[in-house]
């Protein structure tokens, strides 16, 4: 398989693309493809046993007799032991929160002084994909996806970015995730495709040894904007799009994401962060995704036909795929200018993406 054609099949899970739309700068790469729970509930309807007695059985009350009556029970007496189970419920980990400062001489080296207060934080540095393991879909499909997916990333093919960002005074930290452009000083960002801004916390997880890590965390899921490729066309005007042409649609999905830094032991700073994500994609939506393979155009969802559809999002249809994948990513040179409070559109989630007439339709 060509390098394109492998990374094209990765665009359910990272959502994010490459269309044939010219770069901001010439690419490393010249070949350019795409890329990128749900509930149970049991009612359990208890009917009688058989040959239970029943009130019209017992005959009227006069016939009876004399009723040993039980004391009543004050069900509020502090005396009284209820035999019930109560789950333990753990309470979430707190928010990370260092010492009050006023600057970053005060804090640790993994922190700096943010609104009067220590906070983890990871810039200046910037993380790149360096593999990643598939365990939704599972079978067959799973393992062809990791497979495509570290192919990609080992030919620089697929450069999925994660770039730790600026907090805001009510101590939230941005994460700005997209696809990266490699050149030979380092790496930006693909500004023709989203970079997803996810707002978060930094949470301080207590660890196996009793110490407690930083770990930053998506609070709930969030609608995820992917783009995805629809197919090839050859435009009219190929002075300005080329022979052939890849176009691309979007549609929100949801994800949860966790991010957790990794270093090796002795160190200071974080050499990898390891990224989980899962979440769900509608079998509606996969459809659309047409891909060149071989030479021929196939439909995505042909590698979904064996993967169990479940009803993830709760509207009692089984019409949707989960997924779930595990990435680490390291520090590279980047080349961009930080993101800043005060500019958060340098980090565009939906950058405007000119396409040919003859992508309608798609």
């Amino acid at each position: 398989m060509r390098s394109s054609q492998l990374s094209a099949l990765l665009t359910l899970l990272f959502t994010i693309s490459l269309t044939g739309c010219p770069d901001p700068a010439p690419p490393k790469v010249t070949e350019e493809g795409g890329t990128q729970g749900g509930g149970l509930i049991i009612n359990a309807d208890t009917d009688p046993p058989e040959g239970g007695q029943t009130i019209e059985d017992m005959g009227p009350m006069e016939d009876m007799g004399p009723m040993d009556m039980a004391p009543t029970v004050d069900m509020m007496s502090p005396d009284m032991e209820l035999d019930m189970e109560v789950p333990d419920m753990e309470p979430p980990p707190p928010v990370y929160q260092g010492a009050a400062c006023v600057e970053d001489s005060e804090c640790l080296a993994t922190e700096h002084c943010i609104f009067g207060t220590c906070r983890f934080d990871l810039r200046p540095s910037v993380y790149r994909m360096r593999g990643g393991e598939v365990f939704e879909p599972i079978g067959t499909t799973g393992g062809l996806l990791e497979l495509l997916l570290n192919n990609s990333v080992q030919n620089e093919v697929l450069n999925l970015m994660f770039e730790p960002g600026f907090y805001t005074e009510e101590g939230e930290a941005y994460w700005f995730i997209g696809n990266g452009l490699p050149s030979t000083e380092g790496y930006t960002f693909r500004r023709n495709f989203p970079i997803q801004n996810f707002l978060g916390n930094w949470l301080s997880v207590p660890q196996e040894d009793g110490s407690s890590a930083p770990v930053w965390r998506l609070e709930g899921q969030r609608p995820f904007i992917l783009a995805v490729p629809t197919g090839i066309v050859t435009p009219a005007d190929t002075e300005r799009y080329g022979d052939a042409f890849q176009c691309t649609t979007t549609f929100p999905t949801t994800v949860n994401v966790t991010i957790t830094p990794e270093r090796e032991e002795g160190e200071e700073s974080f050499s990898r962060i390891k990224v989980d994500t899962d979440g769900y994609l509608k079998r509606a939506d996969i459809e659309q995704i047409n891909i060149l393979f071989n030479g021929n155009e196939i439909r995505f969802i042909d590698y979904f036909e064996n993967v169990e559809l479940l009803d993830l999002d709760g509207d009692g249809e089984a019409q949707e795929y989960a997924f779930h994948l595990e990435v680490e990513a390291t520090p590279v040179n980047f080349l961009e200018e930080p993101a800043r409070p005060d500019r958060l559109d340098l980090r565009d989630p939906s950058p405007m993406v000119e396409q040919p007439p003859e992508c309608e339709g798609l």
